[in-house]
Order: structure tokens, then C-alpha cells, then sequence
């Protein structure tokens, strides 16, 4: 299956290029990203979709799973453009546990309330799979860079785009009604 990356920006484009530059290009099929905001200056290698006014963040995700998904991408990530991609492993890893699993729907949180500061997380959960199958679980989250299955958007549907805040929350109790991932709020 194909891997595409959705990343949503909105006039942030000194933090983009660092995201674009720390992005392991080779490993992916299909990158898109949807601006929200002014134009950017700077000549990027990828498809884009360009906003002419402000839209919610759900509006720019469900453009980018769109787009993916018409592009017969089977993995699907999708990325806030403040992130930095330190291991160029890590769109394989999220499908290699994904296969391991059964579990069609992760979330890297950088912020997670009530679970202690950054480099030193208190998970709620350690699941052990096998040997070199492990999930950590905590609770709160911020959907900053998530995977999909393709299977979760055909059977939950996209982001309900009438939402301005609670879009992550709507998508992911959704998908936790469809057993795509864990219990909601984990």
C-alpha cells in the first residue's frame, strides 16, 4: 500500500520548511499539504492546496485525506506543520505496529495533559505485543502527527469540518466506536 503524508499549515512557514526538510522524502508515495493562510515563497516538491481564505483546521485534513485517498494511498499521515521528523523510520514503524496490532489509528502526542512534562511521560499504559511490539498509552491527547488506516476514514468518514476545536475529539470517539484504535481518551 501506498504511504501519503497530509500536512496543514497556516502561515507558519519558516516551521513548515523545517518539517519539509526533516521529511524522508524517498519513503514517501504522496505529500500534500493544505495552506491556510498567505502564500508561501519558498518552491516546495510536493502537491499543494491552497486556501484562499481562512477554513477550520477539520477543512484542511479532510483536503488532504481526499486528496490521498484519491491517490490510492492505503497509510495515511497527517501532520501539523510545528513538527520535526527525527527518525526517517517512522511512517514504516507506526505500519509495521499497525500490521503487528490490528490497531488502525495512532497519535504522537508531544502535549498530553496530566501525564507528566516532556522526556518524562507517565504513561496510564504499556501494551506488549510481542518482543518488538510495545504501544504506550496516555491519556489527554494532541493530534499533532496521527495515522490512519484507510479503513478508518471508510468506515468512520472524514473530520466533521462544522468544527472548529473538537474536530480531533469527534474523529478519534468515532474511530474508538469502531474498534480502529484504543478505548476514547486513550
Amino acid at each position: 500500500m501506498k504511504i501519503g503524508v497530509g500536512i496543514t499549515t497556516y502561515n507558519q512557514e519558516d516551521y513548515f520548511k523545517t518539517l519539509y526538510d526533516s521529511l524522508p522524502l524517498d519513503k514517501i508515495d504522496e505529500l500534500v499539504v493544505v495552506n491556510g493562510g498567505d502564500k508561501y515563497k519558498g518552491d516546495y516538491d510536493c502537491d499543494w492546496i491552497q486556501h484562499n481564505k481562512n477554513r477550520y483546521p477539520s477543512v484542511c485534513r479532510n483536503d488532504c485525506i481526499t486528496f490521498l485517498t484519491n491517490k490510492d494511498c492505503g497509510h495515511i499521515f497527517l501532520l501539523e506543520d510545528d513538527i520535526i521528523i527525527k527518525d526517517e523510520n517512522v511512517f514504516d514503524e507506526y505500519i509495521r505496529i499497525s500490521e503487528n496490532t490490528g490497531v488502525k489509528y495512532f497519535s504522537f502526542v508531544s502535549m498530553s495533559r496530566e501525564c507528566g512534562q516532556p522526556n518524562n511521560r507517565n504513561p496510564a499504559a504499556e501494551i506488549h505485543y510481542n518482543a518488538d511490539t510495545e504501544i504506550v498509552l496516555y491519556n489527554h491527547m494532541c493530534n499533532e502527527f496521527t495515522y490512519h488506516h484507510v479503513s478508518c476514514f471508510e468506515k468512520t468518514g472524514l473530520y466533521d469540518s462544522n468544527l472548529r476545536d473538537a474536530f480531533d475529539l469527534d474523529l478519534v470517539y468515532r474511530h474508538s466506536l469502531k474498534e480502529h484504535g484504543t478505548p476514547f481518551w486513550w
